[in-house]
C-alpha cells in the first residue's frame, strides 16, 4: 500500500509541476477548472482513498501491537493465580505491569517503522535505479583545454557515429566529418528533425560516439534552443557565476540588443525574472542566453538557432555585433545553427543536415554555382521572394526603410526622454580584444556577496518566504480543527478519554483483586477479578482502535483534503503576479512535503 500511495502521490505531484509550469498557457485559455479536475480526482480519488486503508491498516496493526502487553499481563495473572501458591498482591502485581508496559513502546512503534521501512525501501529502489542509469560517454571527445591562436583547429570530427542510447540499432548522425577553426563561421541547416541540435549535443558530448574521433580544442560556450534562465536577476544570469566585468558586461548588453528591453524594468538588469524567467518574452530569454555565452569568452560557440525567437530587425542587429564577421564573436569558432538563409552570405562554410548526414558542405559562392544543389535552390526562392515581395511594396507605394542596427541602441520613453546606452559605442578592435580575455569564476562566497549585494542595490519584487519560529499559534488548530469534521474531532476526544478511563479501571481492578488476596491469604474470586480486568483491558484496547480510525479518516484525512483544495483554488486562481513573485520550487514544497507531512504528524 505505501508503495501504491507514493506512485498516487508521483502522479499528483507531476500533474502540479504540468499546471504550474504552463500556467500563463492555462489561464489564456480558461483551463483553469479542467486541471483542477484532474488533480483533484487523483488527490481525492485515488491518494486520500488509499490512505484511508492505510490509515485503517496502521490502526489495526497498532491497536494488536500494543494489545500484546496487556495479553501477556492477562495470562500471566491468569496461570499465577490458578498455579501459583504465593497470593498475587499488590507488590506483585504492579512490579509485573510497570514490566510490561516497558514493552508496550517499543512494540507501538514496530508498525510505524515498518511503515517507514517500507518508504524507505521504495525511495532507496529509485535512487538505485537513478544511479545505475547510463552514463555519459567518457572518451567521446577529445578535449585540450590550451590557448588557441588564429586558424588553429578548435573543432575537428572525423568519420564519426553517434546515438542517443546504447540500445540504438541505428545512428542518429551516421559518416560526420567536420573541422572548424578559430574565426570560422560555420553555418548548419537543414529540415525539423534533420539532426542539427543532435550535432551540437555530440560536440558538447550528449551522445554516445561509436565511431571516428572528436577533436576539441579551448573552452565550449553553447546557446541551447529553448533558452534556460534561472531564477535570479538579469545580471546573475549573464554573469553565470564570472566575476564582473562592467565595461565588457556593457559591450554584450548592446550587442544583444538588450538596452531597449532593460530600459522597460525599474530595476535595469538587477530585475528578478522569475522562475524560468516567467516574466520575460520568448525573444528576451533567447537574448538573454546568448548574451551569457557571449560572456563566458569561450573558443568555441556552439549556437543553436537563437535568432529564430526574435523580430526580423533584432535579429538583423544581433547577426551583425555578435555572430557576424564584425561582431564581438568575429575572432571565435562559431558552428550557427540556423533556419534562414538570409545570412549564408556571411558565413564562411555552409554545411546542409539530412537525416543525421552531412548532405551538402562547401562556400557559400561554391553552393550557388551550382544550381542542382538543393541548398542552391533554397537560396534561389528566398532571393526570388524577397525581389517579389520588394516590388510589391514599391508599387503599393508603402515601402518603408528597415532600421540601421545603430538604431537598436536607442529607444524613446513615454516622456519622450531618450535612453542612451550608458557608455559610447567601442571600436570594434576594442570588443574584440575585450571578448579575447579569458573569463574569471567567482567562488561560492564571492557569488553569495555578490548576490546579496545586487538584491541590496535593487528591492526585489520576489517574496521571501515567512517562516514562524517558536510554538504553533492557537490559530493555527484552530484552522486545522476548522477544516476537518467537528463531530470526528469530538468523538475522537471521547475515545480517548474512555481509553484511558478503561486503562486506569483496569488496574483499580487489579488493585482491588491484590487487596482482596492479602485480606484472603490466597488467591480467591480469581475468575471474577480476571472477567473484570480482561474486561477492562479489552475495552481500552478497542477505544484505541476507533480513536485511531477516527483520528485518521474524519480527522486527519478530511483536514488535509479541505486544506489541500482550498490552497488548489486559491493558487490556480491567484493572478500571473503572484508565480512571477513566488518561485515555483517553493510552491511544489507546499504541494507535496508539507501535504504530507500534514497527514502523517
Amino acid at each position: 500500500m505505501q508503495s501504491e500511495q507514493m506512485k498516487n502521490r508521483d502522479k499528483r505531484t507531476r500533474l502540479m509541476s504540468e499546471l504550474l509550469n504552463n500556467i500563463k498557457s492555462i489561464k489564456l485559455y480558461a483551463w483553469e477548472d479542467s486541471f483542477i479536475r484532474r488533480v483533484l480526482t487523483v488527490r481525492n480519488e485515488q491518494e486520500l482513498k488509499m490512505l484511508r486503508k492505510i490509515g485503517v491498516t496502521t490502526a489495526v496493526s497498532t491497536t494488536l501491537w500494543t494489545g500484546i502487553p496487556l495479553l501477556v499481563a492477562f495470562g500471566s495473572f491468569a496461570t499465577a493465580a490458578y498455579t501459583g501458591e504465593r497470593p498475587l498482591t499488590a507488590d506483585v502485581i504492579f512490579p509485573c505491569i510497570a514490566l510490561f508496559n516497558l514493552l508496550q513502546f517499543p512494540l507501538a512503534m514496530f508498525a510505524s517503522i515498518t511503515s517507514q521501512l517500507v518508504e524507505a525501501a521504495v525511495a532507496v529502489t529509485r535512487i538505485r535505479k537513478f544511479l545505475l542509469s547510463e552514463e555519459l560517454q567518457n572518451d567521446a571527445r577529445i578535449v585540450d583545454l590550451r590557448e588557441v591562436a588564429e586558424g588553429d583547429t578548435v573543432l575537428e570530427v572525423k568519420g564519426a557515429d553517434f546515438k542517443w542510447s546504447r540500445t540504438a540499432e541505428v545512428p542518429t548522425l551516421e559518416q560526420i566529418d567536420l573541422t572548424v577553426r578559430k574565426g570560422e563561421l560555420i553555418g548548419v541547416l537543414g529540415r525539423v528533425g534533420s539532426g542539427k541540435t543532435s550535432l551540437l549535443s555530440a560536440v558538447v558530448g550528449e551522445m554516445i560516439r561509436e565511431d571516428g574521433v572528436v577533436k576539441i580544442n579551448g573552452r565550449i560556450a553553447y546557446a541551447p534552443q529553448n533558452p534556460w534562465i534561472m531564477n535570479a536577476t538579469i545580471r546573475e544570469n549573464i554573469l553565470f557565476s564570472h566575476r564582473y566585468d562592467e565595461e565588457f558586461y556593457n559591450l554584450v548588453l548592446d550587442a544583444c540588443a538588450l538596452r531597449p528591453d532593460l530600459a522597460l524594468f525599474n530595476d535595469g538588469d538587477l530585475t528578478e525574472v522569475g522562475e524560468k524567467g516567467i516574466t520575460l518574452s520568448g525573444g528576451q530569454r533567447a537574448r538573454i542566453s546568448l548574451a551569457r555565452t557571449v560572456y563566458a569568452r569561450a573558443d568555441l560557440y556552439l549556437l543553436d538557432d537563437p535568432l529564430a525567437a526574435v523580430d526580423a530587425h533584432v535579429a538583423r542587429h544581433v547577426f551583425d555585433r555578435v555572430i557576424g564577421p564584425n561582431g564581438l564573436l568575429a575572432g571565435k569558432a562559431r558552428l550557427h545553427v540556423t533556419n534562414s538563409v538570409a545570412y549564408l552570405d556571411q558565413h564562411d562554410s555552409i554545411m546542409m543536415i539530412r537525416r543525421g548526414i552531412i548532405l551538402e558542405t562547401g562556400t557559400y559562392t561554391e553552393i550557388v554555382a551550382d544550381p542542382s544543389k538543393e541548398l542552391a535552390k533554397l537560396i534561389a526562392n528566398h532571393k526570388k521572394g524577397n525581389s517579389s515581395a520588394g516590388a510589391s511594396r514599391t508599387q503599393s507605394g508603402t515601402a518603408t526603410p528597415v532600421n540601421p542596427p545603430d538604431e537598436l541602441q536607442q529607444s524613446t520613453s513615454a516622456s519622450g526622454t531618450t535612453l542612451a546606452t550608458s557608455i559610447p559605442t567601442p571600436t570594434k578592435e576594442k570588443a574584440l580584444v575585450k571578448s579575447q580575455r579569458r573569463p574569471s569564476v567567482l567562488s561560492i562566497r564571492s557569488q553569495q556577496r555578490l548576490r546579496a549585494q545586487l538584491h541590496a542595490e535593487a528591492g526585489t519584487d520576489q517574496k521571501l518566504e515567512h517562516r514562524e519560529q517558536g510554538n504553533v499559534k492557537l490559530s493555527v488548530y484552530k484552522r486545522y480543527f476548522e477544516a476537518s469534521s467537528k463531530l470526528g474531532v469530538l468523538a475522537y476526544i471521547l475515545c480517548m478519554v474512555a481509553q484511558q478511563g478503561c486503562s486506569i479501571l483496569s488496574n483499580v481492578a487489579l488493585k482491588m483483586w491484590g487487596n482482596h488476596n492479602q485480606d484472603a491469604g490466597g488467591n480467591s474470586s480469581v475468575g471474577y477479578f480476571l472477567v473484570l480486568y480482561g474486561s477492562l483491558a479489552l475495552a481500552s484496547a478497542l477505544f484505541s482502535f476507533v480513536a485511531s480510525v477516527l483520528q485518521w479518516v474524519f480527522c486527519a484525512i478530511k483536514s488535509a483534503r479541505s486544506l489541500h483544495d482550498a490552497m488548489l483554488l486559491a493558487v490556480v486562481r491567484a493572478p500571473l503576479s503572484f508565480f512571477e513573485q513566488t518561485p515555483m520550487g517553493r510552491i511544489m514544497n507546499l504541494f507535496s512535503r508539507d501535504q504530507t507531512m500534514l497527514v502523517v504528524s
